[in-house]
């Protein structure tokens, strides 16, 4: 009866486990999402340029980087802000940024509010798309150098907290989508390793021929075979 009673008390738990993967990836990512929409906003990167010998500690540059392409270069000494775009218009990219988040976050609500094979799946997928190019954004940035933007003396690269909040909101989709897949990739590693042994299981048994000689050379499990 404890033996029974003690399997019923593991599988609702091993259910609730399952269920609550759902919820908690749901929770992860939404809160990733969150973190990654502050990109769209404020800018990632800093670069401050300052030239103190020419007479006035004030004077120089500061150039702000988004994640989507933006870049603005504003002067401190006269107040200059110019759009330092170079190559494509970046609003398509934006336009690009705000449509994956808004469909990660829409799948995972579906996946927190009805979970199942299908929204998991669909949700995954999302997530998955969602933290590629969040990714993307936060390589390039992590990649930048600032020797070859400017060549000035008393540069300084800042990463603002939009920065730090993208490189956040990177762990914590990663962490969601792994929430998302690892009931079904367990499964399926469950399952191969199951055919695996199902086929060690069933070996060949030796042909007839090769049990013949076996037997003519002496390899052979009968004891009375060699006596008179």
């Amino acid at each position: 009866m404890r033996t029974s009673g003690g399997e019923g008390v593991t599988g609702r738990r091993g259910g609730r486990v399952v269920r609550a993967a759902p919820v908690a990836a749901a929770t992860l990512g939404g809160l990733g999402l969150v973190l990654a929409g502050t990109t769209t906003v404020w800018p990632t990167l800093v670069l401050s340029v300052r030239m103190p010998g020419s007479g006035d500690p004030t004077r120089g540059s500061e150039q702000r980087f988004w994640a989507w392409g933006r870049d603005v270069v504003s002067y401190t000494s006269d107040g200059l802000v110019l759009d330092d775009d170079i190559g494509p218009h970046p609003v398509p990219r934006l336009l690009l940024l705000v449509a994956v988040l808004v469909l990660a976050a829409v799948a995972l609500v579906a996946v927190a509010v009805r979970p199942g094979r299908r929204t998991e799946q669909l949700a995954a997928v999302c997530t998955a798309l969602a933290l590629g190019t969040v990714t993307s954004s936060t390589v390039a940035r992590w990649s930048f150098d600032d020797r070859t933007a400017m060549l000035q003396p008393s540069v300084r690269t800042v990463t603002t907290a939009a920065g730090w909040s993208e490189s956040l909101a990177v762990v914590l989709l990663l962490v969601a989508l792994a929430l998302l897949l690892g009931p079904s990739a367990a499964s399926r590693v469950r399952g191969t390793v199951a055919a695996w042994v199902r086929a060690r299981g069933r070996r060949p048994s030796p042909e007839p021929d090769e049990a013949k000689d076996r037997a003519q050379v002496g390899f052979t499990d009968d004891r009375d075979a060699g006596r008179p």
